[in-house]
C-alpha cells in the first residue's frame, strides 16, 4: 500500500477487471444485486468517527483481496435495515463491491451473519454522494462485537479508483481467507442503520 507516498490515502486491492473477466461474471450472475439508494436519512448503530477535511481513502487496482472496515459493539438486539457510506468520487467507469458483516467470536474467529453475499455496483460519479444499500436479508444482530467492512471485487475504466472520505476512527484491514484483523487508523465511514429490538 502507498500510505507513505499519498497522505491519508489507502490503496486497497481488487480481483480482476470488470466486466471482462468471464469467471467473475458467471459467479455474479447467480447473485441478486443489492438495492442502492442515494441521499436518504435514518439512525446509525455506531458512529463513523470524525471526518478529516479533504482527506480520502482510495480503492484502486494495486492490491488484491483486502477488506477494510471497523469493529462495532452491539449492546442490544438490532435488526439492520440498510448499510450506508459516502463516496467523494468514483472515477472508475464501474465497480463491484461486497459488504462484509461478521460476528467476532470469543476465540477471535469470525462468522458471517449474512445468508448470502451483499454485492452491489457503483458507476462513474464526479460528485460527492451518500449511498444506502438496502438490507434485503432479515437478520438479527445479538449483543456482541461485529466486523463490518467493504471489499472491492472488480473495477473498470481508464482511472479505476474510488475515493471515500477519511474518518478518524480505529479501523482494520482484513486479509482474504483469514480472520486476522490488522489495525489501521482511518475509517471509510461504512455504517449500519436499523432498529433496536
Amino acid at each position: 500500500m502507498n500510505i507513505f507516498y499519498r497522505l491519508l490515502c489507502i490503496s486497497l486491492c481488487i480481483a480482476g477487471i470488470y466486466p471482462d473477466v468471464s469467471a467473475q461474471e458467471t459467479f455474479y450472475d447467480d447473485i441478486e444485486p443489492a438495492k442502492i439508494v442515494v441521499n436518504h436519512k435514518t439512525d446509525r448503530l455506531d458512529s463513523k468517527g470524525m471526518k478529516i477535511p479533504g482527506a480520502v481513502v482510495v480503492f484502486e487496482s494495486d492490491d488484491i483481496g483486502r477488506c477494510l472496515g471497523t469493529v462495532i459493539e452491539c449492546r442490544k438486539a438490532f435488526r439492520p435495515t440498510e448499510y450506508r457510506f459516502r463516496v467523494s468520487a468514483c472515477k472508475a467507469d464501474g465497480a463491484i463491491l461486497k459488504l462484509v458483516l461478521n460476528r467476532i467470536n470469543e476465540d477471535g474467529s469470525q462468522t458471517s451473519v449474512l445468508d448470502a453475499p451483499v454485492i452491489f455496483s457503483l458507476q462513474h460519479a464526479s460528485e460527492d454522494n451518500e449511498y444506502y444499500v438496502e438490507a434485503s436479508q432479515d437478520i438479527m444482530l445479538s449483543p456482541g462485537q461485529y466486523f463490518i467492512g467493504m471489499e472491492l471485487l472488480s473495477i473498470s475504466g481508464e482511472d479505476p479508483t474510488i475515493l471515500f472520505p477519511a474518518y478518524v476512527k480505529k479501523s482494520f484491514s482484513k486479509e482474504p481467507g483469514t480472520d486476522t484483523l490488522a489495525e489501521f487508523p482511518y475509517n471509510i465511514g461504512l455504517s449500519i442503520s436499523g432498529k433496536k429490538i
